[in-house]
C-alpha cells in the first residue's frame, strides 16, 4: 500500500520533467488511486490535491527512468558528472545553455573511451587466441 502512495509521488515528479509522457504518468496514477480506493484507503492521503513529495526521497529527478531531455529513451546518466550537467540543463536560462554544451562534450567524450576499452579487449582477446592461450575448460573425471 505505501508502495502505491509512493507510486503517486514518483508519477507527479516523473511527469514534470519527461512532459512528453505526461498523460500516461497522470493515467497511472489515476490507476494506483483507484487500487488504493479498493484497498479502503482514505482518498485524503492521495487525493490528486495532495503534496505526496514528503513521501518519496526528496531528489525528482531520481524518479525519472529516461533522460527527460532527450526523445531517445536513453536511461539516465549514472556519471556523476553528467548527472550534476543534466540537473543544471533542467534549469535553463544562460548556466543550463553552458550545462548542455558541457554535457554533450563529456557524453562523447566518455563513449569515445568505451569504444577504445572495447576495442583493446578485443584485440587482446584475439591476441590470446592467436598464441593459444585459450580459456581453460574443466574435464570431469571418469
Amino acid at each position: 500500500m505505501f508502495g502505491l502512495v509512493v507510486f503517486l509521488c514518483k508519477s507527479k515528479q516523473v511527469a514534470n520533467y519527461e512532459s512528453r509522457s505526461a498523460n500516461e504518468q497522470h493515467l497511472r496514477a489515476e490507476q494506483a488511486r483507484e487500487n488504493l480506493k479498493e484497498l479502503g484507503v482514505a482518498e485524503s492521503y492521495y487525493q490528486e490535491t495532495i503534496d505526496l513529495r514528503k513521501y518519496s526521497d526528496g531528489d525528482s529527478l531520481l524518479a525519472c527512468s529516461y533522460n527527460p531531455l532527450k526523445d531517445d529513451k536513453s536511461p539516465m546518466p549514472e556519471n556523476p558528472d553528467l548527472f550534476r550537467l543534466l540537473r543544471i540543463m533542467i534549469t535553463g536560462g544562460r548556466e543550463g545553455a553552458m550545462a548542455k554544451i558541457e554535457y554533450e562534450q563529456l557524453e562523447l567524450k566518455l563513449k569515445q573511451q568505451l569504444e577504445r576499452v572495447e576495442i583493446r579487449q578485443s584485440v587482446h582477446f584475439f591476441y590470446s587466441m592467436v598464441e593459444g592461450r585459450f580459456p581453460r575448460i574443466k574435464q570431469k573425471k571418469s
